[in-house]
């Protein structure tokens, strides 16, 4: 039996092992390294991984004030919470937190607490601020949403002004496909309104088919492949919540030959994110747009209101930052949207 729970205690300690990534770089000349561990939802979401690979370089390129430890959450809260533990055992300054569960907040603000140390939750909103607002060393960073969103629709609604959309069944709308993110997410649910509210008051659309896709590539290629088997003729347009669910799309479209060059077989495609991949589509002229979420930008914020919490001074010194009116969140501004080369 108790060689039993050994076995069991090593799997678990290797398992944890295997979801945590260590990146150290030396420090200055007299200079403090600060211990921060980098918790994501999903390491192999696109923009996290963007998000990841810019945190890394900011490091080992300017920043020699900092040691970052990334634990991959797989998209089970449970997992998360047990790489919490380990990092708060370890003695971590900064716990900088993408939640699995956006419903768990009050969890994971109830374990640092103890510890007394900054908490940032970043680019996942939780469903209440409560529990940060609760904790003086916890805020969030994040995105407008809602912001988002609009500048989706500008960014459609810009494109027909151009005449660069067509309405391929002559029903006189403009019909299509909405993929949404996580059913939970307050992301999801705002850039879908607002992007959909904007589109609305400009002109008449129709929904063909819109679907919660976890922000997940492979779920929307599985999905829509069969959808367009149906409905492929009439679909003008596909809108996404984010770019990794927009290459789904594309992924879908290109077996049935569609988005593969030839401009007279090309349903327009819109995401939210700016992600490598996605912009590289556009240049090759198969994707249509989309809306820059700068993981630069956000890597940055990150960096330096992490560090000016664990130096106990106003989150916001040296940055052009403000909270918004729940006094816990910050906004990082979108970097508008690019289109698509014409081959």
């Amino acid at each position: 039996m108790v060689k039993r729970i050994l076995i069991i205690n090593f799997c678990i300690s290797l398992f944890l092992f295997l979801c945590v990534r260590n990146i150290k770089v030396n420090a200055q000349p007299n200079g403090e390294i600060v211990k921060a561990a980098v918790f994501f939802y999903d390491e192999d979401n696109a923009y996290n991984i963007a998000l990841k690979e810019n945190l890394i370089n900011l490091v080992n390129n300017s920043y020699k004030d900092i040691e970052l430890l990334f634990y991959d959450g797989k998209e089970n809260q449970e997992l998360q919470n047990n790489q919490l533990n380990e990092a708060l055992k370890n003695d971590v300054d900064i716990i900088f937190m993408n939640i699995v569960d956006t419903n768990k907040t009050d969890n994971i603000v109830d374990k640092v607490k103890g510890y007394n140390i900054p908490l940032i939750f970043f680019a996942r909103e939780p469903k209440s601020f409560d529990a940060i607002k609760s904790y003086g060393k916890s805020i969030f960073i994040g995105t407008d949403d809602c912001e988002l969103g609009f500048v989706e629709a500008d960014m459609i609604l810009n494109q027909i002004k151009n005449k660069k959309l067509i309405d391929r069944n002559h029903n006189g709308k403009l019909d299509y496909i909405l993929l949404r993110g996580n059913k939970e997410s307050i992301e999801s649910s705002l850039r879908s309104r607002c992007t959909l509210e904007k589109m609305k008051s400009n002109l008449e659309i129709n929904e063909l088919y819109s679907g919660n896709f976890n922000w997940d590539r492979k779920i929307v290629k599985d999905y829509l492949s069969p959808l367009l088997l149906l409905r492929l003729q009439d679909i003008d347009i596909i809108i996404s919540n984010n770019d990794e669910m927009a290459l789904g799309a594309i992924d879908a479209l290109q077996e049935f030959g569609y988005n593969l060059g030839d401009e007279k077989k090309y349903i327009p495609v819109f995401g939210i994110d700016g992600i490598p991949e996605a912009r590289e589509l556009m240049q090759k002229g198969i994707m249509e747009g989309t809306v820059i979420q700068d993981s630069k930008i956000m890597a940055d914020a990150i960096r330096i209101i992490g560090l000016n919490m664990y130096q106990e001074k106003n989150p916001l010194e040296d940055t052009d930052y403000t909270f918004d009116e729940s006094g816990v969140a910050i906004r990082i501004p979108n970097g508008g949207y690019v289109l698509r080369t014409e081959n």
